[in-house]
């Protein structure tokens, strides 16, 4: 039901509300709005009146284009009076529009009470239906009822019962459908703040059980590392019980032949040389098993990087998508993070955060750009970078080349311009310098403070060689390293260089 503000007419609809909702007869609007009672008539609110502020602010707040008020906005605004500003003993009470404070608070608070009236197994699915199917960018959609009853958790009984609380609206179409809608406009505004609150605290839980499944992983990781430590020993202790047995061997043996001297000497020649043979197998199996498991250790030291970096990648994409961005803008944010982690060295994590972006199914010339400076620093890292390697052909839709020549070959072939100067980035480019001849040390006929590591003086043959043209960068020295088997970031390193690091 709606009443018209028209001018004439706003000085009657004034006087006429009361507490509880009672009509009295017209009075004087620069008196107030009062509550004209007989003395035989009696309710649970005490008279009050309203301030001419108070209903211009109340008019104002809840007119719409044409003037026009929802009763069952009046009745939250009037509700809430008596709820919190008219007690129970008293007289002459006055409403002020100070009082009211901010309206559209009103109507936040009650559409709080409205949902914790319900039962707690309703309230998140009473939630989701008003704030995110019958709301959307700040204007209310009609849905049928049927299209509602369809959706998981939503009943006809928790529908009754947001709308018996003038929550939502519920109308016949043209068709006879029935159309449930929130209650008025102005609850949009307090009911898109509630919505914001509700996704930033589910989106905070989300999180929350990511970093839950990374630590169950992570100790996963830890208790098979532990595993594989456990069958090390074992493979040691049957490494020493062997070895052992053939010492025993070889002094029994000894014994036996004592009575022959040549006997004596090939069965010693042969223990020797067999023991010396088990021993070097013995060396290149632990010399192997350790590589493997330094090996396997950097492997899955990488594979967590580029999955950590991954999941957080596909964490701030959601964030974006639900933000309203593109898939474009979300892809070059991602790509930027790429080229960021690439700035600092840490393409393991580069490569999980291009991972996300390339699930996004939008290829962009920096998405391309960043996966082809990827595959460029893994392909010249040589054998130990072949896993990422062939992540990022993957992602370009390629299978990984057959030698590191044929991937150089396609790199070039993709982007000409782009894989020159990748070139310039990762190595120097070298000037020829002539050899020749020169003098060094220092001449005692010539200076009298001549140090002793400056002495003799003598001749210096120099061959032509090579000098790079600037200093050498941090890039191309990581990727000198990496090539060596090498981490720049592991403090044992010992050519880690003082120079241009920042950590």
């Amino acid at each position: 039901m709606e009443t018209s503000l028209v001018e004439e007419e706003e000085n009657q609809a004034s006087d006429n509300i009361s507490n509880s909702g009672a009509m009295k007869p017209p009075s004087p609007l620069g008196e107030g709005l009062g509550v004209g009672l007989t003395t035989d008539e009696a309710f649970d609110t005490p008279p009050f009146t309203y301030s001419s502020d108070a209903l211009n602010a109340i008019f104002t707040a809840l007119s719409d284009d044409r003037g026009r008020i929802e009763t069952s906005t009046l009745q939250i605004i009037c509700r809430y009076v008596e709820d919190n500003l008219v007690g129970t003993e008293g007289a002459d009470i006055r409403i002020e529009a100070d009082d009211l404070g901010n309206i559209k608070a009103i109507f936040r608070q009650f559409y709080e009470r409205t949902i914790a009236r319900l039962p707690e197994a309703e309230q998140i699915p009473a939630r989701r239906l008003v704030e995110d199917r019958l709301i959307k960018d700040g204007v209310r959609i009609p849905y049928a009822a049927q299209a509602l009853l369809a959706e998981p958790d939503i009943t006809q009984e928790l529908l009754d019962a947001l709308s018996a609380a003038s929550l939502l609206r519920v109308q016949r179409d043209e068709q006879g459908r029935m159309l449930y809608e929130v209650g008025h406009d102005t609850l949009v505004a307090p009911i898109t703040e509630a919505a914001q609150v509700r996704r930033a605290e589910e989106e905070q839980a989300a999180e929350r059980e990511l970093l839950r499944l990374e630590s169950e992983r992570q100790e996963a990781e830890r208790k098979k590392i532990a595993r594989a430590r456990r069958r090390n020993i074992i493979f040691s202790a049957v490494a020493l019980f062997l070895l052992l047995f053939a010492f025993w061997q070889n002094i029994e043996a000894n014994r036996q032949k004592e009575e022959a001297e040549k006997q004596k000497a090939v069965a010693e020649e042969r223990t020797a040389t067999a023991l010396a043979a088990e021993t070097r197998a013995a060396e290149k199996d632990s010399l192997a098993r350790k590589a493997q498991i330094e090996a396997d250790t950097a492997q899955a030291i990488a594979d967590r990087k580029t999955e950590e970096a991954r999941l957080s990648a596909e964490t701030t994409a959601l964030a974006m998508i639900r933000l309203d961005h593109s898939t474009a803008q979300v892809v070059d944010a991602l790509v930027r993070e790429v080229n960021s982690h690439i700035y600092r060295l840490e393409y393991d994590a580069a490569l999980g955060k291009l991972e996300a972006a390339a699930r996004l199914n939008k290829t962009t010339p920096d998405f391309t750009h960043a996966a082809l400076e990827l595959a460029f620093y893994f392909n010249e890292a040589g054998e130990s970078q072949a896993n990422q390697l062939g992540q990022v052909l993957g992602l370009l839709g390629q299978a990984r080349p057959r030698s590191r020549e044929a991937c150089s070959d396609y790199l070039q072939r993709s982007d000409p311009i782009w894989y020159k100067k990748l070139l310039g980035k990762y190595y120097p480019l070298m000037l020829p310098v002539d050899g020749g001849e020169f003098w060094m040390g220092c001449d005692r006929s010539l200076s009298e403070n001549c140090s002793s590591d400056e002495l003799p003086l003598h001749q210096v043959r120099l061959n032509k060689f090579k000098l790079a043209r600037t200093e050498t960068t941090v890039w191309q020295y990581n990727l000198y390293l990496a090539e060596q088997g090498n981490d720049i970031f592991d403090d044992k390193t010992i050519s880690r260089p003082g120079w241009g690091w920042g950590g």
